[in-house]
């Protein structure tokens, strides 16, 4: 007899997980797609400050019908920069705009 197990590993993008950081006055745009779903995806974040991330994403839906959806929207901070000697640490607030849903994600990241 013969098993065959299969993981999948599901990664968010990196609007409201990776590091707060965009060089202050600069523009990071990215690009996604969702093939479960068929959703594409453009997100737009300007460097507020050192520390601050302000994001916006417009997700575009293929399948069943075209439709541009609802927008989401979220900030960044950074407490501790790569600098620290413990690790780089930011917290993120995000949601959908005009949805009651949200979510506080934290992230520690060491190099």
């Amino acid at each position: 007899m013969c098993g065959l197990v299969i993981f999948v590993l599901l990664g968010a993008r990196p609007l409201s997980t990776d590091d707060a950081y965009v060089d202050r006055g600069k523009f990071e745009l990215e690009f996604g797609y969702e093939f479960k779903e068929h959703i594409c995806e453009f997100s737009l974040k300007p460097g507020i400050t050192e520390r601050l991330d302000f994001a916006i994403a417009l997700p575009y839906l293929i399948k069943p019908q075209q439709e541009i959806g609802i927008a989401g929207i979220c900030i960044k901070y950074s407490l501790l920069d790569e600098g620290s000697k413990i690790a780089s640490i930011s917290v993120s607030f995000g949601s959908e705009l005009g949805a009651d849903k949200y979510a506080l994600n934290g992230v520690m990241s060491k190099k």
